[in-house]
């Protein structure tokens, strides 16, 4: 079955004098097939490295948990007996495809499906150092050059979240904050707002007034590839993409590699 998974975006700067990023690769990701181990905080993660040449690097990060206490009981299918969950080892995973650029002065693009507890660029930090004892490579949030021209691009604006800075609270600027008719003071004060049409009138006002009025400021919509959510302060989006991912899906890599592959030359 079919999911929509987000997917984030990442540069990659060469730190070293002598190699490119491809070769830190080759150099770190050189022992076959049987995985790399290693560990943050007590906490067990892999790299699985499924393609590795000198155009790209497509792989699989894994994290390996104990089961937690819970209200919750595991059955199997088949005649629902409940499981001993102190005999299984939980892997929670995800995806990432990094096209490679020789040219020292350009990033390396790193495109990554979102999975909530394993953070990407963390972990290859983490890895490196192990495996150099410097950092060789420094991985950072892709930056949308011009994020006006990113929203403009959106065919349908579906939701903003927003949090009003300090600035607009103590002022009591906007007639959003007309409607507390009180003498209280707010600490904080954030909302999520949907429309009806597909593009408000008023988008533009909010995003030339953002950087004074807001603390956060996303933006959810619809591009001509999918779903895209725009942090407007910090610069940054990620995407959605239709992906499947069932277990028996996941021994075919290729509609994975494909949709982060696609994404990555945006």
């Amino acid at each position: 079955m079919e999911k929509y998974h987000t997917i984030y975006f990442y540069d990659l700067y060469n730190l070293t004098q002598n190699e490119t990023v491809d070769q830190i690769f080759f150099n770190s990701f050189n022992e076959g097939n049987n995985g790399y181990i290693f560990h943050i905080k007590s906490k067990k993660y892999n790299f699985d490295i499924i393609e590795l040449d000198e155009d790209h690097c497509f792989g699989r990060l894994s994290k390996y948990e104990d089961y937690k206490e819970s209200m919750t009981t595991i059955i199997t299918k088949k005649d629902e007996q409940p499981l001993n969950p102190s005999d299984y080892i939980f892997e929670k995973f995800t995806f990432f495809f990094i096209k490679f650029n020789r040219d020292k002065s350009k990033p390396s693009k790193l495109s990554v499906i979102n999975n909530i507890g394993l953070k990407i660029e963390q972990c290859f930090t983490e890895y490196f150092l192990l495996k150099y004892k410097m950092l060789p490579i420094l991985i950072k949030p892709t930056i949308t050059p011009n994020i006006k021209d990113q929203i403009k691009n959106l065919k349908k604006v579906s939701k903003i979240d927003c949090t009003l800075s300090d600035t607009t609270l103590n002022n009591n600027q906007t007639s959003f904050l007309r409607i507390f008719d009180c003498s209280c003071y707010f600490k904080k004060l954030s909302a999520k707002i949907t429309f009806r049409e597909k593009n408000p009138e008023k988008l533009q006002d909010i995003i030339d007034n953002a950087n004074v009025t807001y603390s956060h400021l996303k933006i959810t919509g619809w591009s001509e590839t999918g779903k895209e959510y725009i942090n407007v302060l910090e610069r940054i989006f990620t995407k959605s993409s239709k992906i499947e991912m069932r277990y028996i899906s996941l021994q075919n890599f290729e509609p994975i590699k494909k949709a982060l592959n696609d994404f990555s030359a945006l």
